[in-house]
């Protein structure tokens, strides 16, 4: 049923591969395997974590390295590069109907829409989609007013399914006086496999050199609110590491 995938992978790998479900609930269909069935441990291979690129999710990596569906990916990539700007006067809906089509059907191909336009406009930087979007797409809002543009919305879909992109999310939004709150909350609150946000916190340090909990103590500052933005959102990586799969040190 899907040729060129090896049995191994099991249904939900290769239905994730073929976009039909994202990694996330592959991450938690392979840990059920293991807790009910006794099957084989969840780790690097079959962990939705890719050969080679230790933090793309199969799925991500294979559409990526397949050279039909990179062109693909490459043309969406250079649409969307084409509605920034000046260029894009007469075409800027363009950004919103790709966007829209990409966080509807197929998360993890945005995620890897967004990779390759890293690629091939911001020299690697994973932040180089969303700081376009923003700078053409939510110009009068400085500081946020009314959370971010919806572009930067239908964007964080891919940050749900893919760990490099869900670290670019956070470091973006992470910006103290600057936040963005409704990414954080999108990225950390509202996706419900702690393997995957716990996998977060080890790819946002090894990507930026700074440990998670300590970039939203200083974005969101205990005495503003009592505590309760700062808390939430440690509660929920303190959780999630806590009861992932993969154990991760919990920090406080």
């Amino acid at each position: 049923m899907y040729p060129g995938i090896h049995s191994d992978y099991g249904p939900a790998r290769m239905a994730s591969i073929y976009g039909a479900v994202s990694d996330t609930q592959v991450i938690e269909s392979e840990f059920n395997n293991i807790l009910f069935n006794g099957k084989r441990p969840l780790g690097p291979a079959n962990a939705g974590i890719g050969v080679g690129h230790p933090c793309n999710g199969y799925g991500v990596n294979l559409m990526l390295k397949n050279p039909a569906h990179r062109a693909q990916i490459d043309i969406l990539a250079t649409n969307l590069r084409s509605t920034m700007g000046l260029k894009g006067f007469f075409n800027k809906g363009q950004a919103k109907v790709i966007l829209r089509n990409l966080a509807a059907t197929n998360p993890m191909k945005l995620a890897a829409v967004e990779i390759a336009y890293a690629q091939k406009y911001g020299d690697g930087d994973l932040t180089k989609l969303r700081r376009d979007l923003r700078r053409n797409f939510d110009r009068l809002n400085f500081f946020r007013i009314g959370g971010p543009p919806e572009e930067i919305k239908l964007l964080n879909q891919a940050a749900k399914v893919s760990l490099p992109n869900a670290s670019a999310a956070l470091h973006y939004a992470l910006k103290f006086g600057r936040s963005d709150r409704a990414t954080v909350d999108e990225v950390l609150l509202r996706n419900p496999s702690n393997h995957f946000v716990a996998a977060v916190t080890k790819d946002y340090e090894r990507r930026y050199g700074t440990r998670l909990m300590s970039k939203v103590k200083r974005t969101y500052p205990a005495i503003l609110d009592s505590g309760n933005t700062q808390n939430n959102y440690i509660g929920r990586l303190n959780g999630a590491m806590a009861t992932a799969y993969n154990p991760y040190p919990l920090a406080f």
